[in-house]
């Protein structure tokens, strides 16, 4: 991991290709044995390589740059290669439609002969049903006004019911407050009468005292001077 061409860290992003020189500066020490290393290897694979097939041979190729003892430094990029690859679908052979099903026949068919006005005569068969639509028609719709025209009764009538049931209300409530106001004069004329009552009741009692007390205050007095005179 001492070498600078090694890729660390994440190998999408942006990478810095190393100066040459300074790998070449840092290789210099270790040449002779490289090269040998080098030569060794490729020595080996040759030996081991396969015969080529017709047509075809092999070729050596360098992998030393000059007289430099390193490796040929591989090209760095910015994003990983790649490559575009293509693949052909299977070939469908078209075919027509499917028909559609019909089932067999079943039964022998008969034929009848029929000639104009064999059936009936459209202008005067048609008569009696465009006299029944057109009764059902205007029955319908002399059903729908004489609707109309009840719900119209039935409305004003409930108006004129809530008009007289809003007068009997406001009847009503003037004869409650009329009673009220009577029946409030009455407790006020009733307690007025007990007031005025109690005051008489009240001064007839204090009249009687008095006439007794004058009575026994006069009786006390002679009373008085016969005992006193009684005493000497």
């Amino acid at each position: 991991m001492w070498d600078r061409r090694v890729v660390r860290g994440n190998t999408y992003a942006a990478m810095i290709i190393p100066n040459v020189e300074d790998t070449r500066n840092t290789m210099v020490g270790s040449k002779p044995r490289k090269v040998q290393n080098v030569q060794q290897n490729l020595h080996d694979n040759r030996e081991g390589t396969p015969e080529p097939v017709e047509g075809r041979k092999h070729i050596s190729v360098d992998c030393i740059r000059g007289d430099d003892a390193i490796l040929k430094p591989l090209e760095l990029y910015d994003k990983p290669p790649d490559r575009a690859v293509d693949v052909q679908t299977d070939f469908y052979i078209d075919r027509p439609p499917t028909p559609r099903f019909m089932p067999s026949k079943n039964g022998v068919d008969i034929e009848t002969q029929i000639w104009d006005g064999d059936l009936f005569e459209f202008d005067i068969e048609v008569e009696p049903i465009l006299q029944v639509i057109v009764g059902k028609t205007l029955e319908q719709a002399r059903m729908e006004v004489l609707e109309e025209e009840e719900l119209k009764a039935m409305k004003k009538h409930q108006s004129e019911f809530e008009r007289l049931r809003d007068a009997e209300l406001l009847d009503a409530q003037r004869l409650e407050e009329e009673e009220r106001r009577r029946e409030e004069e009455i407790r006020r004329r009733k307690q007025e009468l007990s007031i005025v009552y109690e005051q008489k009741k009240l001064s007839h009692q204090k009249y009687v005292s008095r006439i007794i007390s004058k009575a026994y205050l006069n009786k006390l007095k002679n009373k008085t001077f016969d005992q006193l005179r009684n005493l000497g």
